[in-house]
């Protein structure tokens, strides 16, 4: 936008920050694994790569994670996915795991000084913005504190999408279109939540930018939506499959959501200048805010500062329009990080839970508590509706929860930590504003030394984030002791799955290393079928019923994380009364399910029980224990003599039929391992005894699956409401089973699969191809003479002058 922007593409802050860049990730790459997210987004993408690989194909099914889930949800962070299981291909998924994400880090920095040099003329504020993106506390936090690698693999894609959109508004271009269209679409498909929650940027932005060039109102609208149907293709139809099975998912339909929206949010602006959680000390545990993670910094405060005096003493600039916005996008970002609070209800809650809060705290809280009014006060519009219109958005902002809001949307899913609009959407707005800021305050080549003095004070007001990047958080020897437990696993011959006790998250590469699959998991439990998470739900209500859940689910062995904080003593000594030890060292103990049903059982006689009564779980485990299968059923032969009862859909108890009202079923007949051979992820074969039973697998019902017992296909029915069963006929010799998704999902792959090897292979031939001169124009787009309001000002005055 700026008219003297300065022609070179890199400067010496550049090299200061790429110099930054590598000593944070040398620091990072020697400290070795850790107990958080990145091995554990490495183990599920290097299931689906086994997975593919096996099946010649996509394998729409896995029998490794959650007692056997689909895969098309994982679609929603399927490019994460794929740089992981690149970084793993080196051999160390550690190491591999973690130069992706640094990479992705400078990526970041680097279209963001891109975007920052397009919207000032100015390289050296692009690379202030950069640091402060892509090297402030939210990056440090969840690269190298959380290990949550999807935020990371997102961070790229701001600064590429409000790129786009200035070449839409400025030059009308192809090229800011097709870019636009892929970011988006990159970002829907390394995290579609951090995308959504993105979403009122990237809108805010372009609203922006209708107003900054209302002649060039048309252009945008046309270029957006040129590039939402391209979006649609390459970002949407991916996922379509995966919206499909949101109706049989878990979520967090069992799990405290109000309680971690609450507590997973930003809790006051104090969050603002609250450096490594300094203010917050003496707070209860539900106000850590994530050891300060939203802290401003002093760049982006003291030079805003300086700025908006500048400017209220009459010094206008070019610049001060998109200050203002991004200033406002800050503000609109921190409203939804709220969470279920308002402003007012923040700063209530806080004072309410403020006992423990040192004195000196307070003055700095009540100063904190004005910033938001001061910043809608600095980038609220002028004119005579000025103070009236300012008021309505102040009393908005304090006294309505935006975040609930924004829950109102359609298809945009539940939200279970409301800071997630901060993670990337705020440090983008955050080094974004402290990049114009700094460019405003040496503008051209002037004041050289700012922009260097801005550098070095933001790398050491960071340090305690940076400190992160050298911190080793597994203690010595752990994770040696971990690879042997999964040899040992390895070398048992029992069938069987895992239990995993533990709330790390590097146990799940379990089934890489053991061949057996884990039947719960804390990554992404909320991924598990409703049914399997009742029938694990069900075995909390007493010891015995827990026995039980876990041999009907094929659990062989616990594995206990001995030293994990979140594995309580009690409930290890607990699992250690009930099972017997079968391994242990000094960080790990695994103990066996001598009762395990794996790889599953045949049933004589069933319990008719209604469709998703999810809330009678731990009565279909009592009825397992009298051998009673409870099986639902689409209707009820009474004359059935295996028949052994009916349960009641409105109250759960179940009306044995007159044959059983004295006596158990008959027990249970465990499959033989041979008699059951799983010949891919998509397909099982099952051989039968040739008797009228009831055939049970120890894994997840889903409807897609299809049996056919000697070539005709039979019902599959869902046993305990979780599992996947199916009745043998008398004579019956042979089952096969296959995960059989409708056509559509396969197609609607295969579109977006196309979409992008055409986008990207049509952008590279109008870039680099020799395309028609017509489509080289349409591509490149025209240098437009264009005016800000601001620009149009400051020409006013000096031709007055």
């Amino acid at each position: 936008m700026a008219k003297d922007s300065r022609k070179e593409d890199f400067s010496a802050e550049g090299a200061l920050v790429l110099v930054l860049g590598l000593a944070l990730a040398w620091g990072w790459l020697t400290t070795g694994p850790s107990n958080q997210e990145l091995l554990a987004n490495y183990a599920k993408s290097k299931d689906i790569a086994n997975l593919i690989w096996e099946n010649k194909g996509f394998a729409w099914w896995s029998p490794n994670y959650l007692g056997g889930a689909p895969t098309a949800p994982l679609a929603g962070t399927a490019l994460t996915m794929f740089w992981m299981w690149l970084g793993g291909i080196t051999g160390d998924p550690v190491v591999g795991g973690k130069i992706m994400g640094f990479l992705a880090l400078l990526a970041s920095g680097v279209f963001m000084a891109a975007f920052l040099q397009r919207l000032t003329g100015d390289v050296r504020a692009g690379w202030i913005g950069a640091l402060l993106y892509a090297f402030g506390p939210q990056a440090a936090l969840r690269l190298a504190g959380n290990e949550h690698m999807p935020v990371i693999f997102c961070m790229p894609y701001p600064p590429l999408i409000a790129w786009a959109l200035v070449e839409i508004a400025t030059r009308n271009s192809g090229r800011g279109i097709v870019v636009l269209a892929m970011a988006v679409a990159a970002m829907s498909l390394t995290f579609n939540k951090i995308a959504g929650v993105f979403g009122p940027v990237a809108l805010g932005l372009a609203i922006w930018l209708h107003f900054q060039y209302p002649s060039k109102t048309l252009p945008l609208l046309k270029g957006c939506l040129i590039a939402a149907a391209i979006w649609l293709v390459l970002g949407v139809l991916p996922q379509l499959p995966g919206l499909r099975e949101t109706s049989g998912m878990t979520l967090f339909s069992t799990d405290p959501l109000q309680g971690w929206q609450a507590s997973f949010s930003i809790k006051a602006p104090l969050s603002w200048f609250d450096r490594g959680g300094l203010f917050f000390q003496g707070m209860p545990g539900n106000f850590t805010v994530d050891e300060g993670g939203f802290y401003l910094g002093l760049v982006l405060v003291v030079a805003t500062a300086i700025v908006v005096e500048s400017r209220r003493k009459g010094n206008l600039s070019p610049l001060d329009g998109p200050i203002r916005i991004f200033l406002g996008l800050l503000l609109l970002v921190h409203w939804f990080s709220l969470g279920p609070r308002s402003g007012l209800g923040g700063i209530l809650e806080f004072l309410q839970s403020a006992q423990g809060l040192q004195d000196w705290v307070l003055p700095f809280f009540w100063i904190a508590a004005l910033g938001p009014i001061a910043v809608l006060a600095v980038i609220w519009p002028g004119g005579r509706w000025r103070w009236p219109t300012f008021a309505l958005g102040l009393a908005i902002y304090m006294l309505v929860p935006g975040f609930r809001l924004f829950e109102l949307i359609p298809l945009v899913g539940t939200v279970r930590a409301p800071w997630s609009f901060w993670q990337v959407g705020g440090a983008f707005c955050l080094g974004a504003v402290g990049g114009l800021a700094v460019a405003r305050l040496c503008p051209g080549k002037s004041r050289a030394w700012i922009p260097a003095v801005a550098l070095v004070v933001a790398a050491l007001d960071f340090t305690p984030y940076y400190a992160k990047y050298f911190q080793t958080r597994l203690e010595p020897g752990t994770y040696k002791a971990f690879q042997q437990t999964g040899d040992f696993l390895k070398a048992q011959n029992k069938p069987g799955s895992i239990l995993p006790l533990s709330g790390r998250y590097f146990y799940l590469q379990l089934p890489q290393l053991t061949g057996r699959a884990l039947s719960t998991e804390a990554f992404q439990s909320y991924f598990m079928s409703k049914g399997m998470r009742a029938l694990q739900d069900g075995g909390g209500a007493s010891a015995d019923l827990m026995k039980i859940s876990l041999s009907a689910q094929g659990v062989r062995y616990i594995f206990i994380d001995r030293k994990d904080v979140d594995t309580p003593e009690p409930l290890q000594t607990a699992f250690r009364q009930q099972y017997p030890v079968a391994f242990e060292n000094e960080f790990f103990a695994v103990l066996e399910n001598p009762n395990c049903l794996a790889p599953g059982f045949l049933a004589r006689n069933y319990v008719s029980i209604p469709k998703d009564s999810y809330a009678y779980s731990s009565a279909d485990l009592g009825l397992i224990r009298l051998y009673f299968l409870p099986v639902q059923l689409t209707g009820v032969e009474m004359n059935d003599p295996a028949l052994a009862g009916v349960m009641n859909p409105q109250n759960g108890e179940v009306e044995l039929t007159q044959a059983f009202r004295d006596r158990e079923g008959e027990p249970f007949r465990i499959l033989d391992a041979g008699s059951l051979k799983r010949e891919g992820p998509n397909r099982i074969r099952v051989s039968l005894p040739g008797e009228p039973f009831w055939v049970t697998l120890t894994q997840a019902w889903h409807p897609d699956w299809k049996v056919r017992v000697d070539g005709q296909e039979v019902e599959l029915s869902r046993i305990a409401l979780a599992l996947a069963g199916f009745r043998a006929p008398p004579e019956s010799r042979e089952a096969t089973l296959s995960f059989e998704p409708p056509f559509w999902t396969s197609a609607v792959l295969f579109l977006g699969l196309i979409g992008w090897v055409g986008g990207l292979s049509g952008a590279a031939y109008l870039r680099f191809g020799p395309a028609p001169k017509p489509w080289k124009l349409w591509w490149e787009g025209e240098e437009l003479e264009l005016e800000t309001p601001t620009e149009k000002i400051l020409a006013k005055k000096k031709e007055e002058k």
